[in-house]
């Protein structure tokens, strides 16, 4: 190798080397500021999030949606200073994670519900679900704690007396199920892919609207008035008091937020819950 070529390679390295500690806890902006990476799922919490983007600019406040597919990461991305705002969890889920992991979190706000509903490719309605029927049901516990919940009301099964907490319920936790219906249990974004293979499948709000799926074309669906299900804002602990991070929670909950909903959703795909998280374990 030529002398030229020596230090060419030498100055790649330490090009490389000087980069490195630009990546974590949110990135320089063009004028040197720093801006606000946000955690999201596609529709409808990404765009929400791209809405709340612009409304954020306007302010001068720059936001970088981060778009993600598989919420188990979620957490972990921002514990780890990949991301600043995680806008993908209910309350059960940012409680497992926590309880797991230890992460120094806090839940900050809630945003919106979307109604869990029992979709198929099979039938037509919920009396024509044959006895013996497959059904694909998440198969990780705040989930499918949700989606039994909602079988429940929806009269298809019940639950054993004791199990008074249902956010950790979960299939051993069925009491009766008159219609022996069979569990296929699959990972929570997998649900809407399963319908050819089964019978009927729960399918989340978040994950059912992501999926091209209408809320009336559900069998059945869950009622929308339970907080402890609604979709909200997560933040390191440590920056829960920040400036920068309280304007960017008052966007997620403003009157330009709940319009947007509303006329983005006007069938009640996707519904406004704005406020304090219900049921938190650990703030």
């Amino acid at each position: 190798m030529t002398a030229r070529r020596k230090l060419l390679a030498l100055a790649a390295v330490i090009s490389a080397f000087v980069l490195l500690p630009v990546v974590g806890c949110g990135s320089d902006a063009g004028d040197g500021s720093k801006h606000l990476k946000v955690a999201a799922a596609p529709d409808p919490k990404g765009d929400i999030t791209k809405f709340v983007i612009d409304l954020a600019a306007k302010r001068g406040i720059e936001l970088e949606l981060v778009t993600t597919t598989n919420s188990v990461n979620d957490h972990q991305l921002l514990e780890d200073g990949d991301v600043d705002i995680d806008f993908n969890s209910h309350v059960p889920w940012f409680n497992d994670q926590v309880e797991q992991n230890g992460f120094e979190q806090t839940f900050v706000q809630t945003v919106f519900l979307t109604p869990t509903g029992l979709y198929s490719e099979n039938v037509r309605s919920l009396g024509e679900l044959p006895a013996g029927a497959r059904i694909a049901i998440s198969k990780d516990v705040p989930n499918q704690a949700r989606s039994l919940g909602f079988l429940q009301s929806a009269g298809l099964i019940t639950l054993r007396s004791g199990a008074s907490d249902l956010s950790t319920v979960t299939l051993a936790d069925i009491a009766t199920n008159p219609r022996g219906l069979r569990w296929v249990e699959v990972d929570l974004e997998a649900t809407p892919r399963a319908l050819p293979d089964v019978d009927a499948a729960v399918i989340l709000g978040t994950i059912a609207t992501a999926a091209g799926l209408k809320l009336e074309e559900a069998l059945a669906r869950e009622p929308a008035n339970n907080p402890l299900w609604a979709i909200g804002i997560v933040a390191r602990t440590a920056d829960v008091d920040d400036p920068r991070y309280q304007q960017v929670f008052a966007l997620f909950n403003s009157d330009e937020v709940r319009t947007f909903i509303t006329d983005e959703y006007p069938a009640g795909q996707v519904i406004p819950a704005f406020g304090p998280p219900t049921g938190v374990v650990r703030p």
